[in-house]
């Protein structure tokens, strides 16, 4: 199960969980002010922001393909692994928002991330 799917089961009192195994979870998900993801991400070379990308990927309720994020980005797909790993993921890594292991450029982990951050990216980039 996912941390999403495991939240909601432990919200809706299906399931007893203790804090660890969530916690162990978000363990490399360290709270920042907003602003510093911003500043991270605004470090672009693209005219095309990475936080486009993390928005669309945020916009997915269960972890998106590939597939699921060119037809929502209409991108060619080089071009958005690219934005992917090389600004999103370079740019939040060095900013200390993705620590850990694990390939920070993987659609998964910067979905989780996103994710997990999704108010806060409309909020700062709609």
């Amino acid at each position: 199960l996912t941390l999403h799917e495991r939240m909601d089961e432990f919200v809706a009192g299906t399931v007893a969980s203790d804090d660890a195994s969530i916690t162990l979870d978000l363990v490399w998900v360290g709270p920042k002010p907003r602003f510093l993801i911003r500043e991270a991400l605004g470090r672009s070379l693209y005219r095309t922001r990475p936080a486009d990308f993390l928005l669309a990927l945020a916009n997915f309720p269960r972890r998106p393909t590939l597939t699921d994020l060119l037809t929502s980005l209409r991108f060619k797909e080089n071009f958005v692994r690219k934005v992917l790993q090389e600004e999103c993921a370079l740019h939040l890594a060095s900013a200390g928002f993705l620590t850990g292991e694990g390939p920070a450029g993987g659609i998964e982990r910067l979905w989780l991330w996103s994710r997990a951050r999704r108010a806060i990216l409309r909020r700062e980039f709609q």
